[in-house]
């Protein structure tokens, strides 16, 4: 026990000798600064503060301009133009149906096979057999009217020395006739000997004291038979209305009834070829 009481008093005394000679040692090598003799501030005012502000010369920002001086008197607000709705019309359905020829006629007549009509069903339809010709009426006057000539034979050498032929009718119906547009040409044909032409005219007339416009469309088919004798076969649509009603006429009636006999008489060409 005497041992252990003599090495911790050993062991004290060596530590409080160490500590002894750092905080010695430290106090030795302390650097010392001198001491600064700083001015004491005086209480006049700093450079800049005696100076008025100047303007840059450049900015990233636009020099503004004050606004001027605007008139007195009260504000007024531009009155805005309200665009009234205009009321849309609703025109009625057309019924269509469809006029067998072949079958109106009950002639048996094989060229008038697959030959069907476009037509409004309110319109009155007539075949004329002895004639020879179709007549939609839109009405009792007769004013608004689409007529169909189907292949007609005879010997005519084109389409416009078949409408001569039939002009004498035209005159007939109408006073003052005369000729507005007129054109004519030949259709490009891979059969031998066959011919198809066509032609079609704008004239002006008057029925029943009323300015007319009247449309005619042909095609006619001549076929060489010998070197001396040739076979034709024709077709014609006329339409006439008032003049001033004819482009409306044309829009809703007339173009499709003209469309609905040219697609018909698409394929008889082929049945006259085999008929001659």
């Amino acid at each position: 026990m005497k041992e252990i009481r003599f090495f911790l008093s050993l062991f004290c005394l060596f530590i409080a000798g160490n500590l002894w000679f750092v905080s010695n040692t430290l106090a030795q090598n302390t650097i010392q600064f001198p001491s600064l003799n700083l001015p004491t501030p005086s209480p006049s005012a700093l450079p800049f503060q005696s100076q008025t502000p100047q303007p840059t010369t450049t900015s990233i920002f636009p020099t503004i301009s004050p606004p001027g001086p605007t008139q007195a008197g009260p504000l007024i607000p531009t009155p805005q133009v309200v665009q009234t709705p205009q009321p849309v019309e609703i025109k009625p359905q057309i019924a269509w149906g469809k006029f067998n020829v072949y079958k109106e006629f009950g002639t048996g007549d094989k060229l008038l096979l697959g030959l069907d009509i476009d037509y409004p069903l309110n319109w009155k339809a007539q075949a004329d057999v002895y004639n020879r010709i179709i007549t939609f009426n839109e009405d009792s006057t007769g004013l608004v009217s689409l007529l169909v000539l189907p292949a007609w034979q005879g010997n005519w050498v084109d389409g416009y020395n078949f409408f001569n032929y039939i002009s004498q009718g035209l005159y007939q119906k109408f006073t003052n006739l005369s000729l507005l547009n007129q054109e004519s040409g030949a259709v490009p044909s891979q059969a031998i000997g066959v011919y198809p032409t066509y032609y079609k005219a704008d004239l002006q007339g008057y029925m029943q004291g009323r300015e007319m416009f009247i449309h005619v469309e042909i095609a006619v088919l001549r076929v060489e038979i010998t070197a001396t004798s040739n076979l034709s076969y024709a077709g014609a649509v006329v339409c006439y209305s008032h003049r001033e009603l004819y482009q409306e006429k044309f829009k809703i009636y007339f173009g499709r009834m003209i469309r609905s006999v040219a697609k018909s008489l698409e394929t008889v060409p082929s049945q006259k070829k085999e008929d001659g």
